[in-house]
């Protein structure tokens, strides 16, 4: 797989994808192609076959930079086309990494607001409710 390079204009642009909300549908495919590193167009559509507007979400996900297409030089014009494999980038495994962190906390302050919390509020009911009848 080839490294991917950011021109001047796209490290300029780079902090703007930070901040682009994502749906859940633009994670699990951005999740898929990072799994495999590189793979076709073609599949991720067999793939997300549930999910309709797979090319709306590429097209997302390569504009703010997270996945980069190669492109196939014609031998007769020399005009540049899109090969539809596509791969990850290292600011797409940035923003991946990030997602997953952002899940732990939020799992974290659901599981500390749901089971801890009532927990808390039924010892010190408890113990009020024995203190006053006692």
């Amino acid at each position: 797989m080839q490294k991917y390079k950011f021109t001047e204009e796209q490290m300029k642009d780079r902090n703007k994808s930070i901040d682009t909300p994502f749906n859940k549908f633009d994670i699990k495919i951005l999740k898929y192609i990072a799994k495999l590193d590189e793979v076709k167009l073609d599949d991720i559509k067999k793939f997300f076959s549930k999910i309709e507007g797979v090319e709306y979400h590429i097209s997302k996900l390569s504009k703010n930079l997270l996945i980069s297409s190669g492109s196939i030089k014609n031998e007769h014009t020399g005009a540049l086309r899109p090969n539809n494999i596509y791969s990850i980038t290292s600011l797409g495994k940035a923003r991946l990494q990030e997602y997953k962190s952002i899940n732990r906390e939020k799992r974290w302050v659901y599981f500390f607001k749901s089971v801890f919390i009532p927990i808390i509020v039924a010892i010190t009911t408890t113990v009020i409710t024995t203190m006053l009848l006692g």
